[in-house]
């Protein structure tokens, strides 16, 4: 690539999130480094919000990145997503109620929802439960057609 082609490049990058964070979507800071990866910059769960937060970290054409940073005690109501969804704990414990039965999610456990699939999550009444979303959005993955 050549030079001038990397700096409108990254030029592009600074605009969009400027933008994003300008438009109160608050985007965390991101880098795309060269073609094909992203670097993100994960929440710490250092926030001392008493209300359950929402952050998208990365937004591509096949996969989505967020952060929900819940309250000790606190919980996300009920909801689905249309598209397979992991949830992974980055910081905190708490406990994922899906279809009739809870899951105790913290650092060492990650769940996976099928599209649709309704849930709720709970945090441990003694810590913030930060977690990362991984949403797989539908469609081929770059650069050809869907693996089987």
């Amino acid at each position: 690539m050549s030079r001038m082609r990397q700096l409108k490049s990254r030029f592009a990058v600074a605009f969009v999130a400027a933008v994003a964070l300008l438009a109160g979507i608050g985007l965390a800071r991101q880098r795309a480094m060269g073609a094909g990866f992203h670097v993100v910059t994960l929440p710490t769960g250092a926030q001392a919000s008493e209300r359950v937060e929402t952050r998208v970290l990365l937004e591509t054409a096949h996969l989505k990145l967020a952060s929900v940073s819940i309250p000790r005690g606190g919980l996300l109501p009920p909801h689905s997503a249309p598209n397979s969804v992991s949830l992974q704990a980055l910081s905190g414990s708490g406990e994922v109620r899906m279809a009739g039965v809870s899951e105790r999610i913290d650092g060492s456990r990650m769940i996976v929802l099928a599209p649709g699939v309704e849930h709720e999550v709970r945090a441990a009444a003694d810590s913030r439960l930060v977690l990362l979303l991984h949403h797989v959005l539908p469609g081929p993955p770059p650069g050809g057609p869907a693996r089987r």
